[in-house]
């Protein structure tokens, strides 16, 4: 909060909760103090309820704890006044569950001095049929689980969107009683299982939220794995304006950062490393995300992943490296689209994958320019995702690589040209690059060359977030 004459003070809770107290020459009338539980000291703004601050911590602060519980209910107070900020102060947090972000809360903690860390996982097989829209389970091991505990619930049927997070509210005897109905049948001879996964931030259905100044750990080596359909260090769902600044998510069994079907979603100045999924993973249709000056490194599979309609986007000013596949894949109708003035460098297939569709469903009218590529593809065994520092294995059009630079490091293993073209191309065009000692281009066949050029295209791409047409939203409802 701003502390210069924006009335901001610490009050002794009265009997009442009305105190008159003058600071200078400021007077504050009627101020109605927040109560809370086994707190003396609260903290209130005299402005409107957008203004409303609340201070977790560990041995001090508006509320203390060490769990997901108190963090929880900070954001539910905030949530509950309107929206505000939620400020964690230094200390490791155990999350139980996932911390459920609201519409029109801030997160704000203490940047590396502020960790909230998932505990060991632990799982039950399931033992009855259990049908969709069913808001229990029943399992054969009871007594792992704690009420208040995050659980995923899948069978081998039900992966993807048709699995589930919730949270355990009750228990009676083998059952377990769930906040969120099922998304699908779960079938015990089908390998069902509940485990204790989740994301270790969540926001779902909500807007103008924001996370800063936080570190997460995964654990990964304690947990076991959760797909991004469903999870991350942080997870999105329909969730629109969220910003996401200063963050780090590290040893994630899952995904690093992961939002799907949003609007707007800003990510900066953030770090995804050491992860067991995808750095980042934007998907189901999100438009209009921003992600930038941020790192993806040391991931085990993609740096940078979009997935299945993601369009008018923009990834710049990023450094992607060291991953298990690739830099960043795109397409299955990830378009319109800016990757630019990234670094790119030393992963194992290739440095930017537009990966593998028909025409019809691929990542067209994508703009990748000013990029500096290093050391990709060192892995290249034949696989045509790791035969180009950008490899365009997909029928695909209206693809402008402009202006990237391909350095290839000293000691690295790689040796293939900075474009490799495996499938039939329209309208890509390839100019003002340096394709370095290992050349500019190559393909498959010479077929697959009919529709590239270069050359620089009359007209240039209308692309990114500053082009958005309003008919880009359609798909995500009126929400």
């Amino acid at each position: 909060m701003k502390k210069d004459k924006t009335v901001v003070n610490s009050f002794v809770k009265g009997k009442n909760g009305i105190i008159l107290l003058t600071v200078g020459i400021v007077v504050v009338a009627a101020v109605m103090v927040l109560a809370l539980k086994n707190q003396d000291v609260v903290k209130i703004s005299g402005k409107a309820q957008s203004a409303f601050e609340i201070t977790v911590g560990q041995e001090s602060g508006d509320l203390t704890g060490n769990t997901n519980v108190v963090l929880q209910e900070a954001v539910d107070k905030a949530a509950e006044a309107g929206g505000g900020t939620v400020k964690i102060l230094p200390g490791k947090y155990i999350m139980n569950d996932s911390l459920h972000l609201k519409a029109g809360v801030n997160l704000i903690g203490s940047g590396d001095k502020t960790i909230l860390y998932k505990p060991a996982s632990v799982e039950s097989d399931i033992i009855y049929y259990q049908g969709y829209g069913h808001y229990d389970v029943s399992v054969a091991n009871p007594e792992k689980f704690e009420i208040g505990m995050g659980v995923y619930i899948s069978d081998d049927l039900s992966g993807g969107f048709y699995s589930t997070v919730a949270t355990v509210l009750e228990k009676n005897g083998t059952e377990l009683v769930l906040s969120r109905k099922l998304n699908a049948d779960c079938i015990p001879w089908k390998n069902g299982k509940v485990i204790s996964v989740y994301p270790v931030i969540s926001g779902c259905n909500i807007k103008n939220a924001s996370i800063s100044d936080i570190t997460i750990d995964g654990n990964a080596e304690e947990n076991a794995y959760l797909h991004g359909m469903r999870g991350g260090g942080i997870f999105l769902l329909q969730a629109h304006d969220v910003k996401i600044n200063n963050v780090v998510v590290k040893n994630y069994n899952g995904d690093g950062i992961s939002f799907q079907a949003c609007k707007n979603t800003l990510v900066e100045n953030s770090i995804c490393t050491g992860n067991k999924g995808y750095g980042i993973h934007p998907g189901s249709g999100s438009v209009g995300d921003i992600i930038r000056n941020s790192e993806f490194s040391n991931n085990e599979s993609d740096g940078v992943y979009y997935c299945v309609r993601v369009t008018y986007s923009l990834l710049e000013g990023c450094t992607i490296g060291e991953n298990g596949r690739n830099g960043i894949s795109i397409g299955m109708r990830d378009t319109d689209s800016i990757i630019r003035n990234n670094v790119i460098k030393n992963n194992k297939l290739a440095g930017i994958l537009i990966k593998r569709d028909s025409l019809n469903q691929a990542g067209h009218r994508t703009l990748i320019e000013g990029n500096r590529f290093s050391g990709n593809a060192y892995a290249n065994e034949g696989q045509q995702s790791a035969k180009g520092q950008i490899s365009i294995i997909s029928a695909v059009s209206d693809v402008h690589i402009v202006r990237n630079v391909y350095e290839n490091a000293e000691g690295t293993k790689t040796s293939v040209p900075l474009i490799y073209v495996g499938a039939q191309t329209e309208r890509v065009y390839a100019y003002e690059n340096d394709p370095g000692e290992y050349g500019l281009l190559g393909s498959s066949s010479m077929k697959v060359l009919d529709g590239y050029f270069n050359m620089q295209p009359e007209e240039s791409l209308l692309v990114g977030p500053d082009n958005i047409p309003e008919a880009a939203w359609k798909h995500l409802g009126n929400e």
